[in-house]
């Protein structure tokens, strides 16, 4: 397993980059200590809509644990509507590189 964390800042999209290994575990979401109000985490896959992960609240709500799988080669996007960057970290698991779509 290799470990992999992105900071993803608000109305700048991430692409994940492609790797030897095409399955990525996203296991952790949380709030940037300078970041103020909520932050929502979407995760776009391909052409298909935006799926929400989380939404963050400074002093309320500034950490989610996540169990997402991703394929990495079907173009995964992580964008952050709201008022502060999200850190995100997980890890690419060769033991799922057969998963299903």
């Amino acid at each position: 397993k290799m470990f992999w964390g992105q900071v993803i800042k608000p109305g700048k999209p991430k692409t994940i980059q492609q790797s030897v290994i095409d399955v990525l575990r996203i296991s952790n979401v949380a709030l940037d200590a300078k970041a103020s109000g909520t932050s929502s985490l979407f995760l776009k896959a391909g052409d298909d809509q935006e799926i929400l992960i989380c939404s963050l609240t400074k002093n309320k709500t500034e950490h989610c644990t996540v169990d997402l799988y991703a394929h990495i080669s079907r173009g995964i996007s992580l964008l952050v509507k709201g008022n502060g960057a999200v850190h995100v970290s997980g890890y690419f698991d060769p033991s799922h590189d057969d998963l299903e779509d």
